[in-house]
């Protein structure tokens, strides 16, 4: 009887670079082979379009699909993930969005035993939001998967990073994946707001000093341009204490801010930021002390992306604004060098 998954096998792009790829590391068994390929394929400057048979517009376009063989499917592709987050990225593939933004989902990575009334009271606590829903009765928006998150302990970050393992589609970006830069005169503020004050030293978990508010809007602007996703982490941590973390998040998956609130606070103080995702108020930042930060990888003071992002170290190409394109120099290439761990 032939098999009836939906979507069909090989449909997605990363199941193409599987089947396509799968002798590449042939000395190590099975799984730990499928997660160090999607470790590969979440490298990838490109991903081609004429992999994905799922996205919009697919119809359209001149596809180049590898139909696995019964081998192939239940050798490399079924052991992968279940149907269900097979459902979930579809769901995320096929959203209308921009070309640069996938809506937001959460991740569940708590499963102890009598938890599931605390659940749908963190569920209930959240106010209808098209950007930051986690409705289980409407389509699947959430990873739920005890099977992926059985290992206890996991911080926010680490989970996230695990989930791209089984969801790489999650990341915000169906095929460009270089990070967003601001314009030119964006970094140009940042960078100046830098060289004037210095490297925040706890930004913006401040040590009793008022925090620096034009600082706080200029970096925080270049990196509101960076994300392209925005994750619901409900941990342990927010069934012990009713705060769910909030991580924002770039196209190559590293963190880009993080918050720890409840879904109140997510739902309405977050969006007292104006429209360009400024913050302003002072007082609202001073009550968040400790509650939100920024990614290792875009903190000011010794983080990767800080050169690229922020134009610090001569890095800003002082012109225009947009993604880092393929023929850049090779010192700002985010592919091979500067964003490749995860």
């Amino acid at each position: 009887m032939a098999d009836q998954a939906q979507p069909a096998w090989g449909s997605f792009p990363a199941e193409q670079y599987l089947i396509r790829n799968w002798d590449k590391h042939p000395h190590i068994s099975p799984p730990e082979r499928r997660l160090k390929l999607i470790e590969d394929f979440l490298t990838l400057d490109v991903i081609p379009s004429e992999w994905d048979a799922v996205g919009p517009g697919a119809d359209g376009r001149v596809l180049d699909i590898l139909n696995p063989t019964p081998d192939q499917i239940e050798t490399i592709l079924r052991p992968w993930r279940p149907q269900s987050v097979r459902t979930l990225a579809a769901h995320i593939a096929t959203v209308d969005s921009s070309e640069d933004y996938v809506d937001s989902f959460w991740i569940r990575t708590h499963y102890a035993p009598n938890q599931e009334e605390k659940w749908q009271e963190l569920l209930l606590e959240a106010p209808d939001s098209d950007r930051f829903s986690i409705d289980v009765e409407a389509p699947p928006q959430g990873l739920s998967e005890p099977s992926i998150f059985s290992s206890p302990g996991l911080t926010p970050e680490q989970a996230w990073d695990k989930a791209l393992l089984y969801i790489p589609e999650a990341t915000g970006s169906r095929y460009k994946r270089r990070i967003k830069l601001a314009s030119a005169a964006d970094r140009a503020e940042a960078r100046s707001e830098i060289e004037l004050h210095g490297a925040p030293r706890t930004w913006p978990e401040h040590d009793g000093c008022s925090p620096d508010l034009d600082k706080y809007r200029a970096l925080h602007q270049v990196q509101m341009e960076a994300t392209s996703c925005d994750v619901v982490i409900v941990d342990e941590e927010a069934f012990r204490t009713g705060e769910i973390c909030l991580l924002s998040t770039d196209v190559r998956g590293n963190v880009v801010r993080w918050w720890r609130l409840t879904p109140e606070e997510i739902y309405s103080e977050l969006n007292t930021y104006s429209n360009d995702g400024t913050m302003d108020d002072v007082g609202l930042l001073e009550e968040m002390e400790g509650k939100q930060g920024t990614g290792e990888k875009y903190k000011v003071d010794g983080g990767e992306l800080a050169g690229l992002v922020y134009g610090l170290g001569g890095r800003d190409r002082g012109e225009g604004e947009g993604e880092v394109d393929e023929d850049e120099d090779e010192d700002e290439d985010m592919g091979e060098d500067d964003d490749d761990e995860y």
